[in-house]
């Protein structure tokens, strides 16, 4: 369990640690999904495939950060770093918080790849 006494700049963490705690999660992440894209690339063609596997990886990326952040209040690229979620009264969030914030952040990025989907790029 977490200190009752927290340094929230400890906890907080720089930029440069919060970038290479996600790639160290979207790494394990991919590992995760790799068996999936195998053993579906050898039933589905490949538009089918490509759609079951990134729709896996969504999926995966949902669990493994809400289960880990709703019940370790941290991730394994997060612990490696000493970083934990927290909610505004630097109480340790609850799993179905932990989800709200990962559906939210998948959301959220969904807008900043638009441009790259749109013919004119805006």
């Amino acid at each position: 369990m977490l200190s009752a006494d927290l340094d929230c700049s400890t906890i907080k963490g720089t930029i440069t640690q919060r970038i290479l705690a996600h790639i160290i999660d979207v790494t394990i992440i991919v590992g995760l999904a790799i068996p999936f894209w195998f053993l579906i690339s050898l039933v589905l063609p490949d538009f089918l495939n490509f759609t079951a596997t990134g729709s896996f990886a969504f999926i995966i990326y949902i669990l493994y950060l809400s289960i880990l952040e709703g019940t370790r209040f941290t991730t394994i690229g997060k612990k490696i770093f000493g970083l934990y979620v927290l909610s505004l009264d630097l109480k340790p969030i609850s799993l179905r918080q932990a989800f709200i914030r990962n559906v939210v952040r998948v959301a959220d990025s969904f807008f900043l790849y638009l441009p790259i989907l749109s013919k004119d790029g805006r």
